[in-house]
């Protein structure tokens, strides 16, 4: 028995010297560099490099540069100065890598004023809990290194792009015009800081922007990101050009293509192109309608006392008490009327006629709004459109226009006094 638990106390011994070897020393973590206060300007991966010029990084792949976001290189840095060695296993000759899985094909290099640091990773120890690697810092050294370097050096290239197209802020846009087919098709300028005026072509100063829009426009265009760089994109198509004016006055200009069924995105000091999701396209590929304010009703709700529904199996009316609706024959309290009032006020045209046989037919809700002295405020009616079942030709007494909206309200109404009265 004695001799059973010798054997098994050496056992131990064995595979702590083999696997685990010797802590490192507080020597040798204070020779781990910190990577953060060095002059670096190189950073050599197996397919790819990074590069510092002129005080900026870019990403090397294939002899090609690309912009590459300083902020993830800053990363690296931290990273590998605050993950040092976690020990050293032992000496190791070249014949030995295989054991580990390192190879010089998995050879980093990092580079810089009168620095130089090489390391070449290899397999996770068998406990899991870090990587083998070598170190020019500690030649012919087999060390372990905390396991998070296991995927770190794996990444691809486009880890490290800035994908970022502009650096400005949307609050720095001045005016912003869109072209097509060598067209102007539009020009906002902001006036302020929340107000936005159709500055081009003539036609259209008559017409309010949208702030919310014009607002959503601006932000996507100082937000806009893509997805990968490509340099030479197989016959790339013009759809439209954005040409933008900032505060200081400078200016510049951005075409969106497509290439087959990639779209791409090009600014003209660049010699690459951006690859964009077509969602970020669509937010920045806005006709003037779309620009427009189309809200056609001004409503104060606090001056509505009253509130009459006409519907074709339905009428009701309800007054407001304090801050409650009731409706008037059963003095029940009516749930909602707030979000009703509110979904009025916020309905928006797709279209504008002045043809009275758009609206032909039963009307499937008729909305009458009054004040405390029982004066009409506001009547809006409701007949159905041919164009689908959410969608309703709108007549507000008094005007000569017919809106088409796309709105649930009427199916909401009609099924609030259903269920309810």
């Amino acid at each position: 028995m004695k001799r059973i638990w010798i054997l098994c106390i050496v056992a131990v011994l064995v595979w702590i010297g083999v696997y685990w070897g010797d802590k490192a020393t507080k020597k040798e973590q204070l020779q781990w560099p910190n990577f953060s206060k060095q002059r670096i300007d190189q950073i050599v991966f197996p397919n790819f490099s990074l590069l510092k010029k002129e005080n900026k990084w870019w990403v090397k792949k294939a002899d090609k540069l690309f912009p590459a976001d300083s902020s993830e290189i800053e990363a690296l840095f931290r990273f590998l100065t605050q993950h040092r060695l976690k020990r050293i296993v032992g000496t190791i000759s070249t014949k030995e890598w295989t054991n580990f899985g390192l190879k010089e094909t998995q050879k980093i290099v990092i580079k810089g004023d009168k620095f130089k640091f090489s390391l070449i990773y290899g397999d996770e120890n068998p406990t899991k809990d870090g990587i083998y690697a070598l170190t020019s810092l500690f030649p012919n050294k087999l060390i372990l290194l905390p396991w998070e370097y296991k995927t770190k050096f794996k990444g691809q290239p486009k880890e490290f792009y800035q994908l970022q197209l502009f650096s400005f802020q949307d609050g720095d846009i001045l005016r912003l015009k869109k072209f097509e087919n060598k067209s102007l098709k539009w020009e906002i300028k902001r006036i302020g800081s929340s107000r936005f005026v159709f500055a081009n072509p003539p036609s259209l100063k008559r017409y309010k922007v949208s702030v919310s829009e014009a607002t959503s426009l601006f932000f996507n265009l100082a937000s806009l990101q893509g997805t990968d760089f490509v340099v030479d994109p197989d016959k790339p198509k013009l759809l439209f050009i954005l040409e933008y004016t900032l505060k200081d006055y400078s200016k510049g200009k951005l075409y969106i293509l497509k290439s087959g069924q990639t779209f791409l995105a090009k600014c003209p000091q660049k010699t690459w192109y951006y690859i964009l999701d077509q969602s970020r396209v669509d937010s920045l590929n806005k006709n003037a309608f779309l620009l427009q304010d189309r809200h056609f009703l001004s409503l104060d709700e606090d001056n509505v006392n009253r509130v009459e529904i006409y519907t074709p199996t339905k009428d009701i009316s309800i007054y407001r008490k304090e801050k409650s609706w009731y409706e008037f024959s059963s003095n029940k309290e009516f749930y909602g009327l707030n979000l009703i009032l509110w979904e009025l006020k916020d309905l928006e045209y797709t279209k504008i006629s002045h043809k009275r046989e758009v609206v032909k037919g039963t009307k499937k809700l008729v909305l009458i709004l009054k004040d405390a002295k029982n004066k009409e405020l506001l009547q809006v009616s409701f007949w159905p459109s041919k164009e689908a079942k959410d969608r309703f030709w709108v007549k507000v007494r008094g005007r000569d226009d017919i809106y088409l909206v796309e709105t649930d309200l009427v199916q909401e109404v009609q099924n609030r006094l259903k269920d309810k009265f």
